[in-house]
């Protein structure tokens, strides 16, 4: 059974409300993005979720209450391709490609990385937006980077005094100036060959900062 198969299968075994909200969710989400939040009605999302306009205002009210339950979806998918649960006794360099890869995919995501993000547009009417979509995906992010790299350092397998500043330096080190070209560029695409030659690069040059031998070398 394919996987678009199964995801289908496992949507449908939802219960009734459930099933309801997730579609409503998907079609203003798609028009969010498409269209910007003033440019798309409650009468739009209900005919392309399927729904009556009093179930939308049923399950969440106003469009920014729908809005922001996007908007907080879309912090949480932020971490979704980052692996929650690393094997302890898999080599430092091979953990760092795999959490590194998932940050590259996340950053793949238009919805949040395109040349206008509804979110950003949205952040700079409402900072408590943006600090809550900081909060649920790339501040999350950051602590798991975080925790692992205090981890492996408490091991003796990387040399790191501060590891908030080691987890900001492996974030920047594999995604480089990515976030403003895939901002300036909404035509750009990664193939699997560039995100791993680029993850790989970002890892040794960080294994070279905070390697067990760089405080050897100090």
């Amino acid at each position: 059974m394919g996987a678009e198969k199964m995801a289908l299968d496992a949507s449908e075994a939802l219960p009734y409300r459930e099933r309801k909200s997730r579609d409503i969710l998907v079609a203003a989400r798609k028009l969010f993005f498409d269209r910007g939040l003033e440019a798309v009605s409650i009468e739009e999302i209900a005919d392309a979720a399927g729904v009556a306009k009093t179930t939308i205002y049923y399950k969440f009210g106003r469009k920014q209450d729908i809005f922001d339950a996007v908007f907080e979806q879309l912090g949480e998918g932020a971490i979704d391709s980052i692996p929650g649960d690393i094997d302890p006794d898999m080599p430092v360099r091979d953990a760092l490609i795999q959490i590194c890869t998932g940050l590259m995919m996340a950053m793949a995501n238009r919805e949040l990385m395109g040349p206008e993000p509804v979110f950003l547009l949205e952040a700079k009417r409402k900072p408590e937006l943006g600090r809550k979509f900081y909060e649920l995906g790339p501040g999350r992010m950051h602590s798991a980077f975080q925790d692992l790299i205090s981890g492996w350092a408490d091991r003796g397998l990387l040399a790191v005094s501060d590891s908030y500043e080691a987890a900001e330096d492996l974030a920047v080190l594999c995604q480089g100036l990515l976030p403003i070209r895939l901002q300036s560029d909404p035509e750009l695409t990664l193939s699997e060959a560039q995100v791993n030659e680029r993850v790989e690069r970002g890892v040794d040059k960080f294994l070279k900062l905070y390697g067990p031998e760089a405080s050897e070398a100090t």
